[in-house]
């Protein structure tokens, strides 16, 4: 069940995290043999290795979450309203609209409003059962809201 479109193509995001790689890449082994390397020690670049990551890691996670960052608010849908039901897809588009508008903090708001009216969480609960997957999205969503919010 696909609401909306994805914002970009697996090409694009594959494109932008190329190029994003190959200047990080440069940064750390320049392809020009003229340019010396920065730092003389392993320590040296073992530092300049540590900091490639947080440079890819936001942008990886921007570019999936680009390709397919519907398919977590569909998840909530399904799991309040039903697999198949124009009460699910309904709540979707909304929650996508929200989504794909930079109104994360009101998906967040509205989910923990959700969750809170569901109750505690309670042993028999599933991954599938709504206030699982209320406390996985909310979480996610925090986690990541200023990747969102760009």
């Amino acid at each position: 069940m696909r609401f909306l479109p994805a914002k970009r193509t697996r090409q694009e995001a594959r494109e932008r995290l190329l190029k994003l790689f190959e200047a990080e890449l440069d940064r750390l082994v320049p392809a020009d043999s003229a340019k010396p390397m920065k730092g003389k020690t392993f320590r040296d670049f073992e530092m300049q290795g540590v900091s490639f990551k947080p440079a890819m890691v936001p942008a990886l996670l921007e570019e999936l979450a680009g390709l397919d960052d519907s398919a977590v608010v569909e998840s909530v849908a399904r799991a309040l309203k039903g697999k198949e039901t124009p009460e699910t897809r309904e709540l979707g588009e909304t929650l996508e609209s929200l989504l794909y508008n930079g109104h994360v903090e009101q998906i967040i708001a509205w989910m923990k409003s959700e969750a809170t009216n569901l109750g505690p969480p309670q042993p028999t609960d599933g991954p599938t059962h709504a206030r699982e997957v209320l406390r996985q999205n909310i979480g996610y969503f925090e986690k990541y809201q200023k990747m969102f919010d760009k």
